[in-house]
């Protein structure tokens, strides 16, 4: 696969002055991702292969019980290179297991199979023991502190393809003049975990190795079943101009967050080219169409209507948001200042 990785979440919290749960669905720190996780193929978080590698790892709020849970597992015999802690920062949630403590989960996070038969033999069979390790004696606590974030950015933004990108978005609107036109902003969807966690944001699961962004809250849409209803999306290919390993587009049902239409920047190479071939800028760009109807266009997603979550019918709302997976020089997702946030025209007659 492209990518992986592994992190605890607070699902719900506990708000002790209402005596009630808030789902936060909030990520507790970076993740454990391919970069940067040590297994026996990238031995202490070293470059290596770490797919199909033995690996464990101890999700804990403790440094006494992260000691512990090691030599227990280095006493049966498992090297040392192949842990991981995935640290709880105590300070930020309720823990225990009595009334008024938080809910927890863990999260791996798989994408892009390059191997669809492997793809189904790990969904149907992951490969993974899950062992939840309660102590029979008490010991004085030894938390850890709140884990320092890597910081995304690396100083190289895209801005210089600007003047590129509004004459792509010329060229799609000229393409389409007969039809109305109406552009959808974009603006950035979800805040970062911590500032989730303290202000009782339902963050929907996010992840640190990525960006979301997604078409501006209050521009939600229908998408009849019509032909001439249809979306073009375009923008920046952040896969090529080196932002991130890959990058996405998936649309929408508003009601429910049921992602139901995907493309991946692997298959962006070659769309914008159709609006702008003369631009040497091209491939740094792409241009897909939504709709009910594909009718054969190979640079067309369908929305399909059902069944239940997996389609949104023609009369719900839709929105499109959009994602970048891992800058490899932070090994976490770029920095939103410094990529150019992918746009949506939705055309009518």
């Amino acid at each position: 696969m492209r990518y992986f990785s592994y992190r605890s979440f607070v699902n719900f919290k506990y708000i002790e002055s209402t005596d009630s749960y808030k789902k936060v669905y909030a990520s507790m720190g970076d993740t454990l991702n391919y970069l940067t996780i040590s297994t026996q193929g990238t031995p202490k978080g070293e470059d290596g292969n770490p797919f199909n590698q033995q690996v464990i790892i101890i999700s804990t709020a403790d440094k006494g019980i992260n000691t512990r849970v090691r030599e227990a597992a280095a006493a049966a015999g498992y090297p040392e290179i192949i842990m991981n802690t995935d640290v709880i920062p105590s300070s930020l949630v309720n823990m225990g297991i009595t009334p008024g403590s938080d809910f927890f989960t863990f999260l791996a996070r798989t994408a892009m199979f390059i191997d669809e038969e492997a793809c189904e033999e790990y969904l149907e069979n992951p490969g993974v023991r899950v062992f939840r390790i309660t102590p029979n004696t008490e010991t004085d606590l030894d938390p850890f502190p709140t884990p320092d974030l890597r910081v995304r950015g690396t100083g190289t933004n895209e801005m210089d393809l600007a003047p590129d990108m509004e004459e792509l978005r010329t060229a799609i609107l000229d393409q389409y003049s007969d039809y109305t036109a109406t552009e959808l902003q974009s603006e950035q969807w979800i805040p970062e975990a911590y500032e989730s966690t303290m202000s009782y944001i339902d963050c929907l699961g996010e992840s640190r190795d990525t960006t979301y962004v997604r078409t501006a809250r209050g521009t939600d849409f229908t998408l009849p079943d019509d032909p001439d209803d249809f979306l073009i999306i375009y923008g920046v290919n952040h896969e090529a101009t080196g932002k991130c390993v890959y990058s996405n587009f998936s649309v929408y049902g508003a009601d429910y967050f049921n992602g139901v239409a995907s493309v991946d920047s692997d298959k962006f190479p070659g769309s914008a080219e159709r609006f702008i071939p003369d631009n040497e800028n091209a491939p740094y760009l792409y241009a897909w169409k939504v709709a009910r109807d594909a009718d054969g266009d190979p640079y067309c997603v369908e929305v399909p209507t059902g069944p239940d979550a997996y389609g949104v019918p023609y009369t719900d709302d839709l929105f499109v948001a959009f994602r970048s997976y891992i800058e490899t020089e932070t090994e976490v997702g770029p920095a939103y200042n410094e990529i150019i946030f992918d746009r949506v025209i939705h055309f009518t007659k």
